[in-house]
C-alpha cells in the first residue's frame, strides 16, 4: 500500500490525467522530517487544489532532502527494502517537474 498522486488537466475536451506516481507509506516519516508530509499525504488540509500551490513546498522539501541526505538515509533505512531516500528524492523531483509543467 502506498501514496498515489495524480495531476489532471481540465481542458476544453474534458479532463485528462497528465501525471501520476506512487510511493510507499514507509517514507511518510522521512516526509515529515523535510516538511513534505502534509502537502503530499494531505493536500486538502492545506487547501491545495492546484499543482502550482505545491511548487514552493516541493522545492523547499527537495532542498532539505538533498542537504540532509546522509542523516535521512541513516535514520530511515527501508525496513522491508521498500522505499529509501533515493526513491523519495526521485519521487519528489518528478512530482515537482510535473507541477511546473502543468501548474
Amino acid at each position: 500500500m502506498g501514496l498515489y498522486i495524480s495531476l489532471w488537466y481540465k481542458g476544453e475536451d474534458g479532463n485528462s490525467e497528465v501525471f501520476s506516481a506512487n510511493i510507499t507509506h514507509n517514507l511518510s516519516e522521512m516526509a515529515r522530517q523535510v516538511d513534505l508530509y502534509g502537502v503530499l499525504w494531505h493536500p486538502q488540509i492545506n487547501e491545495i487544489v492546484r499543482a502550482e500551490q505545491l511548487i514552493k513546498s516541493l522545492e523547499a522539501g527537495l532542498e532539505k532532502l538533498f542537504c540532509y541526505r546522509v542523516d535521512l538515509m541513516l535514520a530511515y533505512p527501508p525496513a522491508n527494502n521498500w522505499g529509501g531516500w533515493e526513491d523519495f528524492y526521485n519521487f519528489v523531483s518528478k512530482y515537482l517537474e510535473a507541477c511546473r509543467k502543468w501548474p
